[in-house]
């Protein structure tokens, strides 16, 4: 209708449901987090309470300035920055048992936390990338590894630290089940969970 408006988002996605047309602009803080789609916070609502008032009127004055059919300010705030940390799991974050199949005997490394969430405050997105031959040599199973991966991730969200993404890698290139004896990839050092996280979060 040629109104001008001005959206304010937070955990919601402004490129699938924002205001259309030239006269509108989006306020949001770009964290790494956002736009995540959760009723419910797990960590500290750092896409809503990171918005200023200042920074809302600074966009309202420049919305009434510019006036209707005047589409040379961005539509958005830009998006967010797309540093990564790409962290181990076992004897990095949580202590190395040998191949972890059960959830309940995960122990943090002391300080590994309070790492994960200095890089966090500092912007970056968290990945986990962790190598899991117990699979291929048949100690553990897939089942095993995604439930201590959940765990983990449940754990981390409780003490405020959010996981952008966790890949693991369940191949050996010279044990295990043909499906599983593979010279992959994705086994570190080689770099196939880091492209499936460019690819996933770009």
């Amino acid at each position: 209708m040629g109104t001008p408006v001005l959206a304010v988002f937070g955990p919601t996605d402004s490129d699938a449901t924002g205001p259309l047309g030239p006269d509108s602009r989006v306020v949001r803080q770009p964290v790494p987090c956002s736009p995540c789609l959760l009723r419910e916070c797990p960590i500290d609502h750092r896409c809503m309470v990171g918005l200023e008032s200042s920074r809302s009127c600074t966009r309202r004055e420049e919305l009434l300035a510019t006036g209707q059919g005047t589409p040379d300010l961005p539509a958005a705030d830009p998006a967010p920055d797309p540093r990564t940390a790409f962290l181990d799991r076992d004897g990095t974050i949580i202590e190395d048992l040998g191949y972890l199949g059960d959830p309940e005997r995960i122990h943090f490394i002391p300080g590994a936390i309070e790492a994960m969430r200095v890089l966090r405050a500092a912007g970056y997105r968290l990945v986990l990338v962790t190598n899991q031959a117990g699979v291929a040599r048949g100690l553990i199973t897939e089942g095993d590894v995604r439930r201590v991966n959940d765990r983990l991730r449940q754990l981390l969200a409780e003490a405020g630290v959010l996981l952008d993404a966790i890949y693991y890698c369940p191949h050996h290139a010279e044990v295990g089940p043909p499906e599983y004896r593979l010279a992959c990839d994705c086994r570190k050092p080689g770099p196939g969970m880091v492209e499936r996280a460019r690819q996933d979060l770009g």
